[in-house]
């Protein structure tokens, strides 16, 4: 759940602090306030791209600064996998964008890389933009969103599993299977790898190791003379840090009696000296041992220059060749394989084949089964979302190719209008009809961790009237799974808010500024009302937006007595 935002020198944005509460926060303003501003920096706080461009004219750095509370196992392991922890469950993700320097992202107060960020950000917010409505029209995601419902996530990892299985030991005897003479020629080709790669005794981590003997190396008279003269400065020399500080500490040990308030001093004294004298004595052990070996830096670096031989022909890195080498020795043996061998292999490509098969038979009853489940759902949806005679469909290909998703592919089929069939949905609806649809999906389909932020821009598109009022209240009751944050121009959807934001552009100073406010009470009911009837703000109109703000609540109300 997003806790706190702050933004400063971003685009139109000066400086903004905003909190963020548990359910449906709407955000609103006229159109051009700046709606599209705070949605790029909410992007930008959990890994969005970035672009000097955003810094606001006249500044030299943008700061955009957000604490979450992290939901769910999967962020809290995301976080641990990439080296970081959530104290408290909360997590301080600070994004830094410089004009003159590298951009700097901290979470927790501790650098982190751009892919890092992505990888967490994932698990903390959705967006759900206009964009998101269209990818419906790509019929590759309708089998994604069918599984979200199934709640597929052990069946799909078991196809996983299998299928990488089955693919390996396929590949494998394929390889074996392939002519002799190929096979002879790719075998001898394999035993000059591995004993180029054997002679050349590789160990993870050598040449790491190898760069830092060699950078000592290379310093080593200038590490040495430092050593001797920090031993001097502190230890040995005739005005030694050392002497000086233990002369101190006899003077304060015989004036502590007259004043015992200098005792704790002289026992800090006490420490610095032993401290002192530990540091000179060792710069003098580190000097004695560092001996400047001409003979062994020419070792390493032969050394060195061999490895990048070998990771010219084999691999990026050490670690790469001995991968390699590993790989290499299991191709081999396959090659070598005789009859009996190869039988035996034909038989356990066989099997794997087979289970592959059966989690993906498994995989494909159960999606047929909840594609039933869903159509019925969605078409009830539907019908509390204005389009009572819309008919959705979950259509299934014949049997594709086995692949990692199993072997099904999955089609969405709808018709707005009764005794219309049905057809591709990717060819026929319209953008308002696929924004209820993805709302109606993600209501139903969502597997994200309770408390995760979803955030729905401009989810309205194309709709109004008693449509909104709907969605409106769709969006409400989500809220009480997730934090949403919903941005709107509809008075309907607003009013269901729980926390309301308006976002606002003025000009101050001769430059243009967006700011943004949590609203309640008196000012809640004039932004509503504004969103009714335009500037001119009523009596009447105010009287209906306040109006409308009591009639959402106690329909709330009802809904959760029920």
């Amino acid at each position: 759940m997003l806790k706190e935002l702050q933004i400063r020198n971003f685009a139109l944005i000066d400086e903004l602090e905003l909190g963020f509460e548990p359910g449906l926060n709407v955000i609103t303003g006229e159109t051009g306030a700046g709606k599209t501003i705070l949605m790029a920096a909410l992007e930008l706080a959990v890994g969005g791209k970035a672009s000097a461009e955003v810094i606001r004219t006249g500044e030299e750095e943008a700061t955009i600064e957000a604490v979450f509370e992290v939901a769910g196992e999967t962020a809290h392991a995301r976080l641990a996998d990439s080296g970081f922890e959530a104290p408290g469950r909360e997590l301080l993700v600070r994004r830094a964008l410089a004009r003159s320097s590298r951009n700097r992202i901290h979470l927790n107060g501790t650098l982190a890389t751009l892919a890092v960020l992505e990888a967490i950000g994932d698990s903390l917010i959705r967006v759900y933009g206009q964009h998101e409505h269209h990818t419906l029209r790509q019929s590759e995601t309708h089998l994604g969103l069918l599984d979200a419902f199934a709640d597929h996530a052990d069946l799909l990892e078991g196809m996983r599993k299998r299928f990488a299985a089955h693919h390996d030991l396929a590949e494998r005897l394929r390889r074996v299977l392939a002519g002799k003479e190929t096979a002879r020629a790719r075998a001898e080709m394999l035993r000059f790898q591995l004993k180029e790669i054997g002679d050349a005794a590789l160990t993870p981590g050598e040449e790491e190791e190898l760069r830092q003997e060699r950078q000592v190396l290379s310093a080593a008279e200038k590490l040495a003379e430092a050593a001797r003269f920090g031993e001097h400065a502190l230890y040995a020399g005739e005005s030694a840090a050392a002497s000086t500080v233990r002369k101190l500490s006899a003077r304060l040990g015989e004036l502590v009696d007259t004043d015992p308030r200098l005792g704790e001093i002289a026992k800090l004294v006490d420490e610095a000296y032993t401290l002192v004298e530990e540091a000179g004595w060792r710069l003098r052990e580190y000097a004695e041992k560092l001996v400047f070996d001409p003979e062994r830096l020419e070792e390493v670096d032969n050394r060195l220059v061999d490895l990048a031989k070998l990771k010219r022909k084999y691999g990026d890195s050490v670690d790469a060749i001995l991968a390699l080498r590993e790989s290499a020795l299991r191709e081999l043996a396959d090659l070598d394989l005789g009859e009996e061998g190869q039988a035996a292999l034909e038989a356990e490509a066989a099997a794997a084949e087979k289970a592959a098969r059966e989690a993906a038979a498994t995989l494909s009853k159960s999606r047929r089964t909840a594609a039933k489940r869903l159509e019925g759902r969605v078409r009830g949806e539907l019908g509390e979302l204005g389009m009572k005679d819309a008919r959705f469909e979950a259509r299934f290909a014949d049997e594709t190719t086995l692949s990692v998703a199993g072997f099904d592919a999955v089609e969405f089929y709808f018709s707005a209008n009764a005794g219309e069939e049905p057809r591709a949905l990717a060819r026929i609806a319209s953008g308002g009809e696929l924004s209820r649809i993805m709302l109606a999906l993600k209501t139903l389909a969502t597997t994200d961790a309770p408390g995760k932020t979803l955030i729905f821009d401009e989810v309205d598109a194309g709709i109004g009237g008693a449509v909104a009022d709907v969605v409106g209240a769709r969006l409400r009751l989500l809220g009480e799974r997730f934090q949403v944050l919903c941005i709107t121009h509809l008075p309907q959807i607003a009013a269901y808010g729980s926390t309301h934001y308006r976002i606002e552009k003025s000009i101050r100073g001769g430059r243009t500024s967006t700011t943004v406010a949590r609203i309640d009470g008196p000012e809640r009911e004039t932004e509503i009302a504004r969103m009714m009837g335009g500037a001119a703000v009523t009596a009447s109109v105010l009287a209906g937006a306040r109006e409308m703000i009591q009639a959402k609540a106690k329909a709330n109300e009802r809904r959760k007595r029920n």
